[in-house]
């Protein structure tokens, strides 16, 4: 861990959120080692990030199943009609999100379900990712990104799994963006690989 953690470099700065293993676990070993590489964990709070005369907000919550999220917290600051990034370990905190000026939201948790059965989906998904549990979703005026990641829980081993991001990311953002239900068409349109949502086990 450390050696990935000195590895990491962001022009405009790294930063952190729990999640709910890290909240359950250990979370004040957690986050010691992540300031000790210099990134810093954002917890219902937010940070302005400034480039080239422009600006927006990263924003983090508490895990959201482990800890004690607070997006109000996190957003209260913010002035009115700038951008907003919301880093949120669960994916279906969206739902809670896009009540919000929130205008972009960055999940993982899901695993993208380790194994993933083509025209089936995940045979399990873990509490608060089974609405979204990959790839891009437009709901309500925000927009969802799950990262599949890739690190396993439980069983170490991806079958079938998806990618973990879109093959062509700059160009495809806007086309690639569906609902919570899309149709077969839409699905198939897609640059990368999604689906609809996996019922709850």
């Amino acid at each position: 861990m450390r050696q990935i953690l000195s590895g990491i470099k962001a022009r405009l700065g790294a930063f952190a959120i729990l999640g709910n293993h890290d909240a359950y676990s250990n979370p004040a070993l957690v986050i010691s080692a992540l300031r000790a590489h210099g990134i810093p964990v954002i917890k219902n709070a937010s940070v302005p990030i400034e480039h080239g005369g422009a600006r927006f907000w990263l924003a983090g919550i508490d895990d959201a199943l482990e800890g004690q999220p607070d997006l109000g917290a996190a957003i209260k600051k913010i002035p009115a009609a700038e951008p907003i990034i919301l880093l949120a370990h669960e994916p279906d905190f969206a739902d809670e999100a896009a009540l919000t000026p929130v205008d972009l939201q960055l999940s993982g948790h899901s695993h993208g379900g380790q194994i993933w059965i083509p025209g089936l989906g995940a045979p399990w998904l873990p509490l608060l990712a089974r609405n979204y549990p990959r790839g891009f979703y437009k709901i309500e005026n925000m927009v969802l990104y799950t990262n599949v990641g890739i690190g396993t829980i439980r069983a170490p081993i991806y079958q079938l799994r998806p990618r973990s991001y879109p093959h062509h990311p700059t160009n495809h953002v806007a086309a690639s963006v569906h609902a919570r239900q899309p149709t077969q068409s839409e699905t198939t349109q897609t640059s990368y690989t999604t689906a609809p949502s996996t019922p709850a086990a």
